[in-house]
Parts: C-alpha cells; sequence; structure tokens
C-alpha cells in the first residue's frame, strides 16, 4: 500500500507470529507488532488502519479467543529509529504498537478451538488503489467495504480438515461508527457489536477460496454445477441495504425466508440451491438459459449458528444474491469490483 510494506512472520507450530510494518522506500521500521501466542491474518480498513484477525489461548490452552483488533495511525512510527540499507534491525529491541479496539467474538465451546492453519481474513481492493478511470478521471479505494473470515473450529487441531467452517461477513462503515462514538482505548463485547454487524453462514461445502473472493461488499460463491465438471457462480452483496435494491424485471426473486436461518439453512448454498434444481429438471431448461437467481435477506431474519459455540450465534447483516442459471466450466474465479473473472477473462456482473 503506497510505501508501506506489512510483512508477517508466523510459525504455526508454535503458535507464535511477527508483525513488522516497514517504509520500503526509506528503509524504514515504522512499526512492530508483537505475537500474543496464537495465529493472525491481517486487511487494512482505511489507508490508515489496519485490522488483525486474532485467535489465541490463555496460559497455553487450545484456540479459543478470538477477536478482531484495530490498529489506527499504523503507520505513524512510535519510536524514531530509522535503518539504512546496510545495517540490521533486531525487531525485539523495537517497541511494540498496541491495539486501540477489540471486537470480541462470542465464547468457543470447550470441546473445540481453532485450526491455526486455517483462519484467515479477506478484503479488497487495497484501500489506496485505483479502482476506475476514465480519461483523466481517477477513483481510488477509500475503505474497505466488507470484510469476509474464515472460521475454522476442530475437535482435534492435530487432524485436518477442521470440522466446522463458518464464513463470517463483517461490515466495516458499523466498525467504524462504533469506533467513533468511543474517545479511548475500548473493548466491544460481541453482544454490544456482533449481531447487526455480522452475517454467518455454516459452510460444509468447505471449498478452496482462491486470492479474491471479497470485493468491496461483494463476495462470489462458486458451487457445484448441473453437470459434472461445472459451476454455479453467486454474487452475494453485504450491505445494510443491499437487501432493499429492488432486482430487475427480468430476474427471478426467490421467496424470502420467514423463520430465521439455522440448521441446514445456514449454508449460504441452500437459498438458492432448490430454486436452481427446480429450473434444471423442468423440460424447457437448456443450457443456455441466462436467467438470474435473486434473493434478498434482510436484517429482520437472522442467522443463528450453535455448533462450537457456548451459546447461539445470531447474525443479522442483510444481503443480496445474485446467481446465474446457466453453469460454468469448472476453473478458478475470482471478484475484482464490477467483474468476475477467470484466468484473465473479465466478466461483467
Amino acid at each position: 500500500m503506497d510505501d508501506i510494506l506489512v510483512a508477517k512472520f508466523a510459525d504455526i507450530d508454535s503458535l507464535a507470529y511477527e508483525i513488522l510494518i516497514w517504509n520500503w522506500k526509506t528503509i524504514t521500521l515504522l512499526n512492530r507488532i508483537k505475537s500474543r501466542t496464537g495465529v493472525c491474518d491481517l486487511g487494512f480498513l482505511d489507508k490508515q488502519t489496519l485490522i488483525l484477525y486474532h485467535a489465541g489461548g490463555n496460559d497455553g490452552s487450545a484456540l479459543r479467543h478470538v477477536t478482531l483488533l484495530v490498529y489506527p495511525d499504523f503507520r505513524k512510527p512510535i519510536a524514531n529509529e530509522t535503518a539504512s540499507s546496510d545495517t540490521h534491525i533486531s525487531a525485539s529491541n523495537h517497541q511494540c504498537l498496541d491495539y486501540s479496539v477489540c471486537f470480541a467474538f462470542p465464547e468457543i465451546d470447550q470441546t473445540m478451538s481453532v485450526l491455526p492453519s486455517a483462519l484467515a481474513l479477506r478484503s479488497d481492493p487495497i484501500p489506496g488503489r485505483l479502482i476506475h478511470q476514465s480519461g483523466p478521471t481517477k477513483f481510488a479505494s477509500t475503505r474497505a467495504g466488507t470484510i469476509g473470515l474464515i472460521l475454522p473450529l476442530s475437535y482435534d487441531t492435530h487432524i485436518q480438515p477442521q470440522d466446522v467452517t463458518y464464513r463470517i461477513f463483517v461490515n466495516t462503515s458499523k466498525l467504524f461508527d462504533l469506533m467513533k462514538s468511543q474517545s479511548h482505548s475500548q473493548v466491544f463485547e460481541w453482544n454490544e457489536w456482533g449481531e447487526y454487524t455480522t452475517r454467518w453462514f455454516s459452510d460444509d461445502n468447505q471449498q478452496s477460496d482462491w486470492i479474491s473472493w471479497v470485493s468491496g461488499s461483494r463476495y462470489l460463491r462458486s458451487s457445484p454445477g448441473q453437470r459434472f465438471g461445472s459451476l454455479t457462480l453467486s454474487v452475494v452483496e453485504f450491505c445494510p441495504f443491499a437487501a432493499k435494491r429492488q432486482p430487475k424485471p427480468e430476474a427471478y426473486l426467490i421467496d424470502p425466508p420467514n423463520q430465521p436461518l439455522k440448521g441446514r439453512n445456514a449454508n449460504i448454498e441452500q437459498r438458492w440451491a432448490r430454486a436452481l434444481r427446480d429450473w434444471w429438471v423442468r423440460p424447457d431448461w437448456s443450457n443456455s438459459d441466462e436467467r438470474m437467481l435473486v434473493d434478498m435477506v434482510g436484517s429482520e431474519t437472522p442467522s443463528i449458528v450453535e455448533i462450537g459455540f457456548k451459546s447461539p450465534v445470531t447474525s443479522r447483516l442483510g444481503w443480496r444474491s445474485v446467481t446465474m442459471a446457466k453453469p460454468v466450466a469448472s476453473k478458478v474465479w475470482l471478484i475484482q469490483g464490477g467483474h468476475v473473472i477467470v484466468q484473465g477473462i473479465w466478466c461483467k456482473d
């Protein structure tokens, strides 16, 4: 990001990590984030704010304490230490940067813990990156719209894959609103921030995620298609107002849910899977069908997940999905802004 390089060094076996923040142009170590014993992934809320997705334990216990840690002004050095290209730096001698705000997650049950190797955070584009250019007019990203998280829980963290995977989407605008309401360091417990700021899905598909599966407030989901070797593509938008946007007249609107999404219905694909199956068995169906399925779920319909937690977890962030009825080739599909990409080919969404 600009002249800033953020490097994470991690040792999964010893559950330790170190994060160093550099100005690579001036060869200056700006800040250091010391490991709290655990695992992490990181991203940026804006050009000045780093966010850390952390799973840790108490006194060497299993990883059951999950948080989002926010570091505002992470580019501003807390110590005046400059290195030239022919010197060495000992990171342990550098003062550590501490977080200002902590968003705590629900308590994980004692029978399960986080699988260290599968914890992940994704957001795109990086703040400051050019996202649109038309002639002399340029637009750059200023904030991350939605953060995508993978929370992998396992009964035995020495065995992969994980037993339960939750895919969580976090609205960053609501995080900023909460942080603005506090002028000092603050810990937000789950019941203070989580329900209306996030949407949780169980993910029994455990699909492999490539580099870009979240862009802005959109998430690209690829599901098994109608026939072997094909995929179904869905673009899901997470935004408090996304569920209120009216679809195009030619789109097929899925009936809104009349009860909480829990159990099997907490899986993101369940909302459009039945409608797709009904289409695929119709006599007039063909693989050239260009119809779209649109699904809109607002905050009035919660998702409730239970496995792995001491108490049920409720989330209500509104979302809207658009699913292509026509299957696509089983390849790596990515999303960037308003485009879906496969092997360098851009497709307008």
